[in-house]
């Protein structure tokens, strides 16, 4: 639980509660509650359980987990370490972990990644991310075509990623929204115009080389 005060238009000037509260297991349900009022809940399609860290030296590990998807189709996951933890909800938002590795393509079940530079003597805390398995697909795919493309694994609202976008200087950004993704669709947003359209998936690559 943690207290801030209300920032931005309309939020209040008064401290507020916020409470976040995790059901756990493979159907554990995400909620948040300020001042006792629930303000979201979620459940997770996609996330990656830590399992015990295994083949530890004085500079290398490594870092194990179990990777569940509701739909048994493969995600792409991130992986951050460092000296700090700062756990799995705020993680993304504020702050930045030392190190960060991304594993690709993951299928459903158990995974293992090796680290290595480690510092002797030093204790390292780890957190895992997953990102859909469309996108990940979709970024070699226009690499492929010679199109300088990233994916965004940081949790941050949508507004906050265009920013993030327009700053990197992206003349498009791909947005991969559940509801279009069941079309075999993708939200393609032009930076220079601020106009988006939905396009076919398959059709990526040909719509930003135009």
């Amino acid at each position: 639980m943690s207290c801030i005060p209300g920032e931005g238009p309309g939020a209040s000037t008064e401290w507020q509660l916020l409470t976040y509260t995790y059901t756990g297991g493979e159907d554990g349900e995400f909620s948040i509650y300020r001042n006792g009022e629930l303000l979201s809940s979620q459940k997770y399609d996609v996330k990656i359980d830590r399992l015990p860290v295994t083949d530890i030296t004085a500079t290398t590990a490594t870092l194990n987990g179990e990777l569940f998807t509701r739909d048994g189709k493969a995600a792409c996951g991130v992986l951050f370490w460092g000296e700090e933890d700062f756990f799995q909800w705020y993680i993304f938002r504020h702050v930045y972990w030392d190190f960060k590795l991304d594993m690709g393509r993951v299928d459903p079940g158990k995974f293992h990644r090796k680290i290595d530079g480690l510092l002797p003597s030093t204790k390292y805390y780890f957190r895992y991310a997953t990102q859909d398995a469309e996108a990940f697909k979709a970024t070699i795919a226009l690499r492929q075509e010679g199109i300088l493309c990233e994916i965004n694994f940081q949790e941050k609202s949508l507004k906050a990623q265009m920013r993030r976008a327009n700053k990197k200087k992206a003349r498009f950004v791909a947005i991969f929204g559940d509801e279009e993704l069941k079309r075999g669709e993708v939200a393609l947003r032009d930076m220079a115009t601020s106009e988006q359209q939905n396009i076919k998936l398959s059709e990526l690559a040909k719509e930003v080389k135009k």
